[in-house]
Order: structure tokens, then sequence, then C-alpha cells
């Protein structure tokens, strides 16, 4: 529920693919705000993703939330989701939306819909980390957090975490009469990202896809990149589009590809080297999934421990500060051996535990058993 399909993020990009795998029984209603932000996707492919879903559309009230402080205002102040609520109500969007056996949320503020109604409601890790709230011990963080659960989250039964937030989930099971939760992350499409015998040039290619925005770790590369400047040594690729878009397309030494698609975008993945992610705003990195199935090495922010931890073979957690990615590249510039590895190896491995055909399943068989219990308690 409450995703903006056309944008192509990660969050539908997780839509998108659960809905290749949709079991023959079971019927998908989509809820999607009328006023997107930035279309990526084109209607036709929109359309044909989503063909056979029921699709409604509702208005969303859209504010800036750049500090701590104009989040703490819009939530608690202005309150969009109830906004988002008065509107549907006012159309008679409620009443069909309402229409369902269970809720998966992407936005998780979004439970407030099914207030009242006796059906499980299940929460994800997609677009709010809650664990950056109940894994403060600051008073002001803890306050926020049990507003935030009164305010948004008192409806929902569970919650589809990611693996590294198992320890926050257990603590939250009885605070929060969570009865439903399960650990499972998204997934790549293996057919599409795969490795193959890319031969090493003369330069270390380092890669860089993601919005572009300083929170995915622009802040950290844009002045990483202008202290190696330019280097017969090596050479940066960065692909994507955003705000800062026009800056990196001005670089003299970045290779800026602008958004891809997914055969191009794949493409480049088996191109290059090393994939750097020093992002400190993602719930889940699936650029940097993409580039595990890819076969490639990575160096991504110690923001991201606990989520690739199985994966350690053919990645490196680093601390989130320029010296510390500008000497590790350094190393790998002068040792090419520290990123030799068997990238079939790491293809299979990725393969076996992240393709979409067995995420989709395992998300399905979850759904589809927390149905079953609800009901067997409701009677």
């Amino acid at each position: 529920m409450r995703v903006d399909l056309r944008t192509g993020r990660g969050t539908e990009n997780v839509l998108f693919n659960l809905l290749k795998y949709v079991p023959q029984d079971v019927d998908i209603t989509i809820i999607e705000p009328d006023n997107l932000k930035q279309e990526r996707i084109p209607e036709e492919e929109v359309k044909k993703l989503t063909a056979g879903c029921h699709i409604i559309k509702i208005h969303k009230h859209v504010y800036r939330m750049d500090s701590i402080i104009q989040r703490v205002y819009v939530n608690s102040i202005l309150r969009p989701p109830y906004r988002d609520l008065k509107y549907a109500e006012s159309r008679g969007l409620l009443s069909e939306i309402k229409k369902t056996d269970i809720v998966y949320l992407f936005q998780n503020e979004y439970s407030i819909f099914f207030k009242g109604m006796n059906i499980p409601v299940i929460g994800s890790g997609h677009a709010f980390t809650i664990g950056d709230f109940v894994n403060r011990e600051d008073l002001p963080h803890k306050i926020y957090a049990n507003y935030l659960y009164r305010t948004y989250f008192k409806n929902i039964n569970g919650f589809n975490y990611f693996p590294k937030d198992s320890e926050v989930f257990s603590k939250l099971n009885d605070k929060w009469h969570l009865k439903y939760n399960f650990p499972l992350p998204p997934g790549v499409n293996t057919e599409l990202f795969y490795p193959d015998s890319h031969i090493p040039g003369k330069k270390l290619k380092i890669l860089f896809v993601a919005a572009l925005e300083y929170s995915k770790g622009l802040d950290l590369l844009i002045p990483l990149m202008e202290k190696f400047g330019e280097s017969d040594e090596i050479e940066f690729h960065i692909a994507g589009r955003g705000p800062l878009e026009e800056e990196l397309s001005k670089m003299k030494y970045v290779k800026y590809h602008g958004r891809l698609d997914n055969e191009e975008l794949a493409k480049l993945y088996r191109e290059c080297d090393v994939f750097v992610y020093p992002s400190h705003n993602d719930t889940y990195s699936l650029v940097t999934l993409q580039a595990l199935s890819s076969g490639m090495y990575v160096l991504a922010g110690d923001f991201f421990k606990g989520i690739f931890d199985d994966l350690s073979k053919y990645l490196e957690y680093l601390p989130m500060n320029i010296d510390a990615f500008y000497n590790r590249i350094n190393y790998i510039i002068k040792d090419r051996k520290i990123i030799e590895h068997n990238k079939q190896d790491e293809y299979q491995y990725v393969k076996r535990n992240y393709d979409w055909s067995i995420i989709a399943k395992r998300f399905y068989d979850n759904m589809n058993n927390i149905y079953n219990e609800f009901s067997n308690e409701k009677n």
C-alpha cells in the first residue's frame, strides 16, 4: 500500500518484483498517490507490470521534512496521513480500500486507514527504520517513538523487518503487541544481474548507482572523487538521477551515465571493478545487492553493518569518512589481488538466497500463514 509506482525507486522495485510472482489465488490492490514527484518509468511499462491489479489513487499531502525539527512538526502537527485519510473519505474511497483480507504497508503511517478493521495489518522496513528510534536512549527520541506508535502504528499487527533489525523487534513484540513479525530482505533479478568474464583494464573502475542526493553518500563521494582528481589509475562511473546530476555531469574525472534502464545498468555493473556505496539513508540497499549479484567487489559504509554480513567475502564495511574510503581504494589500486575472487561463487550464493523467485515465495508464504493464523484466532 501507498507507493509511487512511476518513480521506479527501491520500494517500487520491490513491489514490481513481488507482482511477477503473485500466486494464482491472490488478488492485489495497490494504493498510490496522484501527485508523483518524478516519473522515471513510462506509463506503458507500469500498466504492463500492474496488469491484473486493482489500482486506487488517493491524494498525498506533501511537506518538506529536511530536518528533524521539520519532521517532528509535520508528523505531530500537520499529520499528512490523516489529511490523506480525510481526502479518501470525502471521495468515497475508504470503503473500496477496506475490501481486503490482509494489508501490507510500504508506508507504515497508513495503518490508520484500517483502524477498527478486524484484519491483519503488516508493516515493513522499506521506508521507515523503526530501529532508529527504538535504539536511541535519549529521552526526546523515546518520547517521539512512543508518539509515532500511538499516532500511526497502533493498528499494525506485525512487521516484515530486515534481518539486521531482529534484535529490535524481539524487544518490540511485547511492548507494541506485535504478533506476526517475519524477517525477509528484498531480492534481486539474477537472470538480469550476473557476472561475465570482464578483464580488468589499466584503470580501476569504481561504480556508484543511486538517486543523486547527498543522503545516498554523495556528501562523501564527491569530495573523495575530487581528492583523487584526474588519474591514470582510477575511473569513477556514476548512474542515476537527482538533484546533484548537473554538478556530477560537469566533473571532468567522472563518467556520468544518467538514468539507465535495467539492461544498460546490468551491463555497467559487469564492466566495473568495485562498487562504492557510502549511503546513510537506506533501509536496505537494492543496488548493493545488484552489484553483488553481478560479481562485483563492494566497499560499503559501516551504516550497513548487519545487512550483508553473509556476503562479507565480497564486501567490506568502511567507516563513514573520506580518508577511510580514500586509503582503501589506494590499497586496491596498488594490489588488485585484494578484490580478486570467484565471481561465479558469489553469484551462485546470491541466486540461491536472494533471487526474487525465492524471496517472493517466502513473502507470500508468510502472508498466507499470517492470514490463516489470524482467521483461526478470530473464529
